[in-house]
């Protein structure tokens, strides 16, 4: 027995971490709410008390039994090691330059690529600049059978481009029905304004008239709220890119923006921190 696997063993008599194995997926680490003196519970065991053999649980969930109970656990993603032998979890990104590299200014620096790198996952990258929802349903076509991992940046080209808040977010809920089957864990996210509230940053680096500029901001709150309700609806995690960019705009000592609507590095990092937050707490 290596020194690691003793170590291995002596965490799990102590119930404070549990691993299940999750078949192709390799291994997720369980967080137990407590000590419970809790036992492993195989993949085996997991897939009858989810419905039969043939079944595996999603990559994200966090097991543990205690003796004699079920424990509470808390569910969120958190690679473990891999052996060399084990499939790496997947992580679909999908949308706009919300998550690209192109504006970061470094190979990598995008928040897309910047989240695969700290959850040690391989990237299945479908997002591409100016892309819009109608797009991000046609890239579904390219997407992989199963993912660990999805994050949606879609929305903002369409309202540029003069669609209504309802059309748009129905595509997102469309969407979103799409990638139930994938198992995975979605992150959506709300679409940051770099004017930060300020119509007349708005009106200057758009060229919009002052009815235009205002109709441009009701349609991004109705917009920004339908995608706030539609992740309460459908049990997904919710990036509000809005509220973690305000301050950062055009016009801040520290802007977080390029070419008026681009994510530079601040930005992408910020968000790829956020989305790690959301995955793993």
């Amino acid at each position: 027995m290596s020194r690691r696997e003793a170590a291995d063993i002596e965490t799990l008599e102590r119930g404070e971490v549990l691993r299940a194995g999750t078949g192709r997926h390799g291994k997720a680490w369980g967080q137990v709410l407590g000590r419970t003196g809790g036992s492993v519970v195989s993949a085996h065991h997991l897939s009858v008390a989810f419905g039969g053999s043939d079944r595996t649980p999603e990559p994200s969930l966090m097991c543990t039994r205690a003796r004699g109970t079920n424990a509470v656990v808390r569910r969120s993603f958190r690679p473990a090691p891999f052996r060399d032998d084990a499939a790496m979890p997947i992580y679909l990104a999908l949308g706009d330059s919300i998550s690209i590299d192109d504006y970061a200014g470094v190979r990598g620096g995008g928040a897309a690529s910047q989240l695969a790198r700290k959850l040690g996952v391989d990237l299945v990258d479908l997002t591409r600049d100016g892309n819009t929802t109608q797009g991000v349903l046609a890239d579904l076509a390219r997407a992989p059978a199963s993912a660990d991992v999805v994050t949606l940046t879609a929305g903002g080209n369409d309202l540029l481009g003069g669609e209504s808040p309802r059309a748009i977010l129905r595509r997102l809920d469309q969407i979103t029905q799409r990638l139930q089957p994938l198992g995975g864990r979605t992150v959506v996210n709300t679409v940051y304004d770099p004017s930060d509230g300020d119509n007349a940053i708005g009106r200057r680096e758009l060229g919009l008239s002052r009815l235009a500029t205002v109709e441009l901001r009701r349609r991004l709150n109705a917009l920004n709220g339908g995608i706030a309700k539609l992740a309460c609806e459908r049990g997904l995690l919710l990036a509000d890119l809005e509220r973690l960019c305000h301050g950062h705009g055009l016009a801040s000592d520290e802007p977080w923006f390029v070419q008026v609507i681009e994510p530079n590095l601040a930005a992408a990092t910020a968000i790829a921190e956020h989305w790690h937050e959301l995955l793993t707490s």
